[in-house]
Parts: C-alpha cells; sequence; structure tokens
C-alpha cells in the first residue's frame, strides 16, 4: 500500500523509525506497518481488498460502525469477522 506524507513516522513500540517517506511516499506491503499508518490517519491510496478476511483490523473496525456493531471497538480480528458475518 502507498502511503503519503513527509519525514519519518515514529515506531513507539519498537523506539525506531516505522518509515520515512521518499519524494512524498512510501510503499510498504508489511501488515503491521499499514495497520499503524492507517490508524495514524495518514493519507494512503486505497486499494479494495479481495474480501474482508484480507482487510486489517481499522477498516474492518470502520465496517463494524458503519454497520451499527456494538462493542466493536475493543474486537480483534477473529470477533470482528465473526461480527461481521465471516467466520
Amino acid at each position: 500500500m502507498k502511503f503519503y506524507g513527509h519525514g519519518i513516522v515514529w515506531d513507539k513500540d519498537n523506539d525506531k523509525a516505522l518509515c520515512t517517506f521518499e519524494n512524498g511516499e512510501y510503499e510498504t506491503d508489511d501488515q503491521r506497518t499499514i495497520d499503524l499508518l492507517t490508524e495514524a490517519g495518514v493519507e494512503h491510496d486505497v486499494e479494495e481488498p479481495m474480501s474482508i478476511t484480507e482487510m486489517g483490523v481499522p477498516d474492518l473496525k470502520k465496517l463494524a460502525k458503519q454497520q451499527g456493531i456494538e462493542g466493536y471497538s475493543k474486537m480483534d480480528k477473529e470477533e470482528l469477522l465473526a461480527s461481521l458475518g465471516n467466520e
């Protein structure tokens, strides 16, 4: 996934740089990095996953919120998928 920004995004959990933007762009396939950058609100290209099982937790939570599922904010990926009807 391609992200847009400037400078460095710090990974506070690992106390090191998560990513460094070059020419205003950063591209990765690492799901943890994608989830962290998406949660931080970093602008990115929208890539439509083939199915919701391929979606990251932040996007699953957005979908659950849109569908009015209660308690979605504390659910993990498996719980979100089950609540969204895809066990």
